[in-house]
């Protein structure tokens, strides 16, 4: 009998029913060791080492005999299993970057024209809350709202002064509703840039730190608001009468931009001059006046105006208002004032500054010439 042939076909399917019985034999030690391992970098990107090795032996096999283990039988096919499952690997891997990149672009899409139709386009911020929107002709527009603690419809009457591209307000009236005709007499202070643009209708006002009690200038109206380059002087202006209210003593009132706070010089009086006999005089508290400011020079003028129960302590309301024509002239601290008897020689204003009567000289102490209120003046 012949001696039965233990050459078997090379095949991925198992072959059955031949004349002996199959088993397959254990692993060999050195196969084991040869299954393809897997390291994972920082980087996505899997490394299989051995894979090249594994393709060239397969390879090799299909041109060639068929594997044998040492026992003359068909090698295991438990490892090809091993390198089919290697190769899915990367597959899996791109699969998985794909869906990764995908749902990492989806809510951009959203705003994009490839995307859902977006009412707005995507533009970035700073932080915080977008913006309350705007309409123009030109699309929609963020802007951003400045906040100041002066919310009211209308601001008038103010004292008003310019220094360094800053536009200095204080007190005045505002009303804080439509039609409101009382209550409107204040002491705000307040800034505006005028180095940077704004909105016409919403400007942006500052709102400086105001002292409250004796240590505050009084809320009063239609006076003036001299300045210099260090300090703002507050002259004249009237209290409310609507509810009516007492003036206190006059007193000039000085802003120090360096230390920001107020300081009183009060009951300030007249010092003598050239077309000045008044020496030591008390200062009255004039409104409506025409005031003027000199900085170059280190005074203000103030001329004309009104005098009565709301401008001066101790005026009985029954008594008329009176109309001035006078012409008052102030030093600021620290500057000279040769027209001053008390400034010769190049002496320079105290702090409390140095006040001047000057309405004889000129005309407008002769008779015919016409008291008024609510003018101007103009230094050229």
């Amino acid at each position: 009998m012949p001696e039965a042939n233990t050459q078997h076909r090379s095949s991925k399917f198992r072959e059955v029913g031949l004349e002996y019985e199959f088993s397959a034999p254990a692993v060999p030690e050195q196969r084991a060791t040869r299954r393809p391992a897997v390291r994972f970098d920082s980087k996505p990107e899997v490394h299989l080492f051995e894979r090249e090795q594994h393709e060239n032996a397969t390879t090799t096999a299909k041109n060639s005999e068929p594997s044998q283990s040492p026992s003359g039988s068909p090698a295991p096919t438990g490892q090809s299993n091993s390198l089919l499952l290697g190769r899915n690997i990367p597959t899996m891997f791109r699969i998985g970057t794909i869906a990764l990149v995908v749902a990492s672009l989806v809510p951009f899409l959203r705003g994009s024209p490839l995307g859902t139709a977006s009412p707005l386009p995507l533009q970035g911020v700073e932080g915080g809350p977008i913006p309350r929107d705007v309409k123009s002709e030109e699309g929609v527009i963020f802007t951003r709202q400045d906040d100041t603690s002066t919310d009211v419809c209308f601001r008038w009457a103010q004292q008003s002064a310019m220094v360094n591209g800053t536009l200095y307000l204080y007190g005045g009236q505002a009303s804080t509703e439509q039609g409101q005709d009382q209550n409107t007499w204040n002491n705000n202070f307040l800034t505006l840039d005028l180095t940077r643009t704004w909105n016409i209708a919403n400007p942006s006002l500052t709102k400086l730190p105001q002292p409250s009690g004796s240590s505050a200038p009084p809320a009063v109206a239609l006076g003036y608001l001299w300045s210099s380059h260090e300090s703002l002087f507050l002259y004249g202006g009237q209290f409310s009468w609507k509810p009516a209210e007492s003036p206190t003593a006059f007193s000039t009132w000085e802003y120090s931009m360096a230390s920001e706070e107020w300081i009183e010089h009060s009951n300030p009086q007249t010092s003598k001059g050239e077309s000045a006999p008044s020496d030591g005089d008390s200062v009255q508290r004039a409104s409506e006046g025409a005031g003027v400011n000199v900085p170059s020079l280190g005074r203000g003028f103030y001329f004309g105006g009104h005098l009565d129960g709301y401008t001066t302590q101790g005026w009985s309301q029954s008594v008329p208002r009176v109309y001035l024509q006078s012409l008052l002239e102030y030093t600021f601290p620290s500057y000279s004032n040769d027209q001053v008897n008390t400034l010769s020689d190049g002496k320079t204003a105290s702090d409390t500054g140095s006040y001047r009567n000057i309405t004889e000289g000129g005309i407008q102490d002769k008779s015919g010439f016409t008291k008024r209120a609510d003018g101007e003046s103009l230094w050229l």
